[in-house]
């Protein structure tokens, strides 16, 4: 039952997400048109941006991974740079 819940629950995020969208494009376009349109171009546009993060996601996955060099501290900050007294 609890997947059915969180299922439903992802599905009201999307929607609300879509019609933000819609929203945005119906108030650039002068608040007229088509709501239709406005909802299926801003469920592609929600599409295209989902599936770029992905493919993004699987090439940053793709990519060797470098080793993390230590940071060092600037050569004015170590002991042997301070004035003596």
């Amino acid at each position: 039952m609890s997947d059915t819940l969180s299922a439903a629950a992802i599905a009201t995020s999307q929607d609300e997400k879509i019609r933000q969208r819609a929203y945005e494009i119906w108030e650039r376009e002068g608040r007229t048109g088509n709501p239709e349109d406005h909802w299926f171009r801003a469920q592609q546009e929600l599409d295209d941006q989902g599936q770029e993060r992905s493919n993004t996601t699987v090439e940053m996955l793709r990519r060797p991974r470098r080793q993390k060099q230590a940071l060092l501290p600037p050569a004015k900050f170590l002991p042997s740079a301070l004035p003596s007294k």
